[in-house]
Protein backbone atom coordinates (compact mmCIF):
# COMPACT_ATOMS: atom_id res chain seq x y z
CA UNK A 1 0.00 0.00 0.00
CA UNK A 2 2.64 2.46 0.98
CA UNK A 3 4.36 1.87 -2.67
CA UNK A 4 1.89 3.92 -4.32
CA UNK A 5 2.87 7.11 -1.58
CA UNK A 6 6.27 6.31 -2.28
CA UNK A 7 6.26 6.34 -5.71
CA UNK A 8 4.49 9.65 -5.93
CA UNK A 9 6.49 11.40 -2.72
CA UNK A 10 9.84 10.48 -4.89
CA UNK A 11 8.82 11.17 -8.19
CA UNK A 12 7.98 15.11 -6.87
CA UNK A 13 11.56 15.55 -5.63
CA UNK A 14 13.15 13.84 -8.78
CA UNK A 15 11.31 16.54 -10.67
CA UNK A 16 12.52 19.29 -7.89
CA UNK A 17 16.11 17.67 -8.32
CA UNK A 18 15.54 18.36 -12.21
CA UNK A 19 13.92 21.55 -11.95
CA UNK A 20 16.55 22.96 -9.66
CA UNK A 21 19.17 21.77 -11.64
CA UNK A 22 18.18 23.00 -15.11
CA UNK A 23 17.85 19.42 -16.77
CA UNK A 24 14.31 20.22 -17.80
CA UNK A 25 13.45 23.77 -19.57
CA UNK A 26 11.55 26.14 -18.11
CA UNK A 27 8.59 25.65 -19.88
CA UNK A 28 5.08 24.90 -18.65
CA UNK A 29 4.95 21.98 -20.10
CA UNK A 30 8.19 20.21 -17.86
CA UNK A 31 6.48 22.18 -14.88
CA UNK A 32 3.46 20.31 -14.64
CA UNK A 33 4.74 17.76 -12.85
CA UNK A 34 4.93 19.83 -10.17
CA UNK A 35 1.70 22.25 -10.91
CA UNK A 36 -0.72 19.93 -11.44
CA UNK A 37 -0.89 16.94 -8.88
CA UNK A 38 -1.06 20.11 -6.04
CA UNK A 39 -4.05 21.10 -5.47
CA UNK A 40 -5.21 24.29 -5.60
CA UNK A 41 -5.79 24.65 -1.61
CA UNK A 42 -2.45 23.05 -0.94
CA UNK A 43 -0.19 24.77 1.23
CA UNK A 44 3.42 23.77 3.30
CA UNK A 45 4.53 24.78 6.33
CA UNK A 46 8.27 25.15 6.32
CA UNK A 47 10.93 24.04 8.78
CA UNK A 48 11.18 27.18 9.76
CA UNK A 49 6.97 27.47 10.59
CA UNK A 50 6.70 29.34 7.40
CA UNK A 51 3.26 28.74 5.23
CA UNK A 52 3.19 29.49 1.98
CA UNK A 53 0.12 28.77 -0.26
CA UNK A 54 -0.17 27.12 -3.85
CA UNK A 55 -0.23 30.05 -5.61
CA UNK A 56 2.98 31.75 -4.44
CA UNK A 57 4.66 28.52 -3.98
CA UNK A 58 4.16 27.56 -7.92
CA UNK A 59 5.60 31.65 -8.11
CA UNK A 60 8.55 30.60 -6.48
CA UNK A 61 9.37 27.51 -7.52
CA UNK A 62 8.99 28.94 -11.01
CA UNK A 63 11.73 31.32 -10.44
CA UNK A 64 13.79 28.74 -8.92
CA UNK A 65 14.82 27.17 -11.75
CA UNK A 66 18.45 26.26 -12.67
CA UNK A 67 19.15 28.16 -9.39
CA UNK A 68 20.87 24.88 -7.49
CA UNK A 69 23.09 23.01 -9.82
CA UNK A 70 24.58 20.89 -7.25
CA UNK A 71 21.29 20.04 -5.31
CA UNK A 72 20.64 16.29 -4.47
CA UNK A 73 17.81 14.81 -2.79
CA UNK A 74 16.42 11.33 -1.59
CA UNK A 75 13.88 10.01 0.28
CA UNK A 76 13.78 7.86 3.32
CA UNK A 77 11.61 6.07 5.52
CA UNK A 78 7.94 6.56 3.88
CA UNK A 79 5.22 5.47 6.54
CA UNK A 80 1.44 5.94 5.53
CA UNK A 81 0.39 6.95 9.26
CA UNK A 82 -3.52 6.99 8.59
CA UNK A 83 -6.14 6.41 6.67
CA UNK A 84 -9.89 8.33 6.66
CA UNK A 85 -11.75 7.70 3.79
CA UNK A 86 -9.69 8.36 0.87
CA UNK A 87 -7.42 10.73 2.42
CA UNK A 88 -4.08 9.26 3.26
CA UNK A 89 -1.62 11.07 6.09
CA UNK A 90 1.95 9.76 5.02
CA UNK A 91 5.54 10.84 6.78
CA UNK A 92 8.94 10.75 4.77
CA UNK A 93 12.64 11.88 5.53
CA UNK A 94 13.96 13.84 2.79
CA UNK A 95 17.27 14.11 2.68
CA UNK A 96 19.11 17.28 0.44
CA UNK A 97 22.60 17.79 0.12
CA UNK A 98 24.64 20.70 -1.84
CA UNK A 99 27.45 22.41 -1.30
CA UNK A 100 28.92 19.86 0.52
CA UNK A 101 26.27 20.01 3.62
CA UNK A 102 23.97 17.90 4.05
CA UNK A 103 20.31 18.46 5.92
CA UNK A 104 17.36 16.40 6.99
CA UNK A 105 13.57 16.66 7.74
CA UNK A 106 11.15 14.73 8.51
CA UNK A 107 7.63 15.76 6.13
CA UNK A 108 3.83 14.65 6.93
CA UNK A 109 1.69 14.82 3.20
CA UNK A 110 -1.81 14.49 3.26
CA UNK A 111 -2.88 12.97 0.05
CA UNK A 112 -6.41 12.27 -1.95
CA UNK A 113 -6.60 10.04 -4.94
CA UNK A 114 -6.32 12.44 -7.94
CA UNK A 115 -8.13 10.99 -11.52
CA UNK A 116 -5.11 11.61 -14.10
CA UNK A 117 -3.35 9.19 -15.58
CA UNK A 118 0.18 10.62 -14.75
CA UNK A 119 -0.47 11.16 -11.01
CA UNK A 120 -2.33 9.30 -9.62
CA UNK A 121 -2.68 11.53 -6.06
CA UNK A 122 -3.34 15.03 -5.21
CA UNK A 123 -1.41 17.03 -2.94
CA UNK A 124 -3.21 18.81 -0.26
CA UNK A 125 -0.51 19.70 2.30
CA UNK A 126 2.90 19.39 3.93
CA UNK A 127 4.29 20.07 7.34
CA UNK A 128 8.30 19.74 7.31
CA UNK A 129 10.25 20.10 10.42
CA UNK A 130 14.25 19.71 10.76
CA UNK A 131 16.02 16.31 12.10
CA UNK A 132 19.17 16.70 14.19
Amino acid sequence: MSNRYETEIVRLHNFFVDWFTGTVPQTAEAFAPFKEPMSPQFAIISPQGLSTGCGQLVDSLWKSHNLIPNIRIWIKNVTVKQQIGDISIVTYEEWQERDGKTTSRVSTVIFQPFDHPQYPLKWLHVHETWMK
